[in-house]
């Protein structure tokens, strides 16, 4: 089933949705590569996606909730996402922060001071955006910040997740929980290197 047939009259409210999040996400880095004393972004990249018909359906029907667009739209809140990237933890607050600005938030988890129990690490946000098209009031959006080695490490357990005919599960989980730790703590460390050298510059400039 196409998006077109699925969202009907309010697909053009989510491509709306979704071209304002992947907007601020552009600005946000815009803005601080422009800036004079700035020599890199708190965004590497961002991407977004408008969630598919088939996508949806199957995650309806694993909530056993019914296969509408009205339940796509007001039970779940990520018909459409935003993921933003960047390079260390501290950046992650820092756009969280700058999103919380703009947007009217509903909800928070930060997965990243309490990841889950398989290691996943990640800074959630849903966010709202009014709607008013037939019964419909308001829309959800999830937007995920994450540095570099947290989306590294949830999209290889993602692919991995989904194999068949895994006889190990139990093994398999464990070592990538290690690998989420340890991923973790690498990121810890990139994190105190980046403001030794900050510090260090900051030294230099007011020698």
């Amino acid at each position: 089933m196409t998006k077109e047939a699925f969202y009907g009259a309010y697909l053009p409210e989510l491509e709306r949705i979704f071209q304002e999040l992947m907007d601020q996400a552009a600005d946000l880095r815009r803005e601080q590569e422009q800036e004079q004393t700035a020599d890199r972004s708190p965004v590497e990249h961002y991407k977004g996606r408008i969630k598919s018909a088939d996508s949806m359906l199957a995650k309806l029907k694993r909530r056993g909730l019914p296969p509408t667009m009205e339940a796509a739209l007001t039970k779940n809140h990520d018909a459409v996402g935003i993921r933003i990237i960047c390079n260390f933890t501290r950046d992650v607050y820092e756009v969280a922060q700058r999103f919380k600005e703009q947007n009217s938030v509903a909800e928070e988890k930060d997965y990243i001071q309490n990841p889950k129990e398989n290691g996943y690490r990640s800074y959630h946000m849903i966010v709202r955006f009014p709607c008013g098209i037939g019964g419909v009031q308001e829309i959800l959006a999830e937007v995920q910040i994450r540095t570099i080695a947290m989306d590294c490490w949830a999209s290889l357990e993602h692919q991995l997740k989904y194999k068949k005919h895994v006889t190990n599960q139990a093994l398999i989980g464990h070592e990538l929980k290690r690998c989420a730790n340890e991923l973790a703590s690498a990121d810890v460390m990139m994190q105190t290197i980046q403001e030794l050298i900050e510090d260090e510059r900051e030294a230099g400039e007011t020698a």
